[in-house]
């Protein structure tokens, strides 16, 4: 779990329920569908996890975050009260667990146009290096053909 309201102290940041087709998470993840779940301790598709039942969770959404086509994680909303989460929920979440998508690409983007940008700065640094090198060879070279012609060192 990376984010949560209402848990119990320590379970945010530190959670773990599991990831296989037998757990609603899991579920979600791997059918790529988003699921809604009004009754979970009736539910036949899944085992609702302790975690869950633990914290008198009655009903859940989860439904699929995806970053550039890739599966990424399911973005899941609980509620201890009874009643009915609708295809209007569900909506409004997928649409929310798109932007996340979306978010994440363009963290991944950004990440790699830092890194991208300081390879390049690496490489202007070392040609800056090569180019004084040059230089002072250069420099070297010229002092050593003036020195060569010079009127001492011309036979007369």
């Amino acid at each position: 779990m990376q984010a949560g309201v209402g848990w119990k102290p320590g379970v945010v940041g530190h959670a773990r329920t599991a990831a296989d087709t037998e757990s609603p998470v899991g579920y979600a993840f791997h059918t790529g569908e988003p699921i809604i779940s009004n009754h979970l301790a009736e539910e036949t598709r899944f085992r609702t996890p302790a975690l869950l039942v633990e914290h008198g969770i009655k009903r859940a959404i989860n439904v699929l975050i995806q970053e550039d086509g890739q599966r990424y994680g399911v973005l899941e909303v609980d509620s201890p009260t009874p009643g009915r989460f609708t295809a209007a929920d569900l909506a409004f979440l997928q649409g929310f667990a798109n932007l996340l998508g979306v978010a994440l690409e363009r963290q991944r983007v950004e990440e790699a146009r830092q890194q991208s940008e300081a390879r390049l700065q690496k490489a202007v640094a070392h040609q800056e290096v090569l180019t004084r090198e040059i230089s002072h060879r250069v420099k070297n070279s010229l002092a050593m053909v003036a020195g060569l012609s010079s009127p001492e060192n011309r036979g007369n």
